[in-house]
């Protein structure tokens, strides 16, 4: 992070403007943060599909443990 001083010269007004590097693990973060929050909301169209697949399937094992919220915390 780097900061930029601007200011005029007939005033006392100065404004300081931070400009932001991200680095790789900062964006990592953000997309796994994203990730998250997108599974939060779309619990229950997984609980659909679960219902959907035949039982006992695959299928509906693995949309039923993505219908988990917590397992956002797990994976």
């Amino acid at each position: 992070m780097r900061a930029v001083k601007i200011s005029c010269q007939n005033s006392k007004i100065s404004v300081k403007v931070l400009s932001m590097n991200p680095s790789v693990l900062d964006l990592i973060a953000t997309a796994i943060f994203v990730s998250a929050l997108v599974h939060t909301f779309s619990v229950k169209f997984f609980l659909k599909l679960a219902h959907a697949a035949p039982s006992g399937s695959v299928k509906e094992n693995l949309f039923h443990l993505l219908g988990e919220v917590e397992v956002v915390f797990g994976l």
